[in-house]
């Protein structure tokens, strides 16, 4: 019998597969510790190989061994409790009359709703009060966005309503609600709801898009301090002008241009192509001249 084979069946049966290594001559039967029924915490994740002359050639030949066993099993193994297990599959399967089912709105956006909220650790009710009253909470812009997908619809707020009319007791009604429909009737009594939940979004974003804006403007205001203050920029420009003008009207002429805008510059290939080999041969020989004299 193949050698893996015996040690999937001792792993089956609960016996230490270490065994195989004390040879035939112990007595194995009154030192067997049973492995414990345990359930590892999976990571799921893109596998590499570890092939030659990548990362994870080097970290194979490293050869690392976990040492701390003990804390090794209490923070990613969980033992396995299969009368537990039992009870609770069978009480899930067991109708309960006093569970919460999606009785309006469509069981799958209920479903993505109540993971949001629950996510969230706000009751209906205070998400309502925070809305009325343009407050974010220890929310992010990241948690409002997904609320706000979860405002009701024309459709969802006719369904609700309709079901509550129908509902003999409005406050049971509304405790046999989900809690994403109870969340979304606690909205519809917030006037404007949707234009105060933008709002709220906002309000979340604000800081941070005036800090991005404020970095962005400082660097603009730098780079012009900078351009208005360098001499050999502004000897460049003159330069452009004085050549552009001579260009444009000769030596003599009276009408030249006092300026022009930065942009002007890109429109500088539209002279002729000697005129342009000119500019560009007098600028190299002025740019040299001016890397010379730093």
């Amino acid at each position: 019998m193949p050698v893996g084979a015996v040690l999937n069946a001792l792993k089956r049966d609960g016996v230490d597969p270490a065994l195989m290594n004390l040879g035939l001559s112990k007595d194995l039967a009154p030192n067997v510790n049973p492995i414990p029924n345990i359930r590892r915490k999976k990571v799921y994740w893109n596998q590499v190989d570890a092939k030659d002359g990548n990362l994870w050639s080097a970290v194979k030949k490293l050869d690392l061994k976990l040492r701390h066993h003990s804390s090794f099993e209490g923070l990613f193994t969980q033992a396995i409790n299969a009368d537990k297990e039992k009870e609770e599959k069978e009480a899930s399967q067991s109708p309960n009359k006093s569970a919460k089912t999606v009785k309006v709105i469509d069981p799958k956006r209920g479903m993505n709703g109540d993971i949001i909220l629950r996510k969230v650790k706000y009751s209906p009710l205070e998400l309502s009060a925070m809305v009325e009253h343009l407050d974010c909470g220890r929310m992010d812009s990241h948690e409002l966005k997904s609320l706000y997908e979860y405002l009701p619809t024309k459709e969802e707020t006719k369904q609700i309503r309709a079901y509550l009319m129908k509902s003999k007791s409005q406050n049971d009604a509304v405790m046999d609600l989900t809690p994403t429909e109870q969340y979304m009737l606690a909205l519809l009594n917030v006037v404007d709801y949707e234009k105060k939940f933008l709002c709220l979004i906002f309000l979340s974003e604000y800081q941070i898009k005036m800090a991005e804006l404020k970095y962005d403007v400082d660097q603009l205001r730098a780079a012009c301090k900078e351009l208005k203050t360098s001499k050999t920029f502004l000897e460049l420009l003159a330069f452009i002008l004085r050549l552009v003008n001579e260009i444009n009207y000769g030596v003599e002429g009276c009408a030249t241009v006092e300026g022009f805008t930065l942009d002007s510059l890109s429109k500088l290939s539209e002279v002729s192509t000697g005129r342009l080999l000119l500019f560009l041969a007098i600028s190299s020989i002025v740019t040299i001249l001016m890397i010379i004299s730093l």
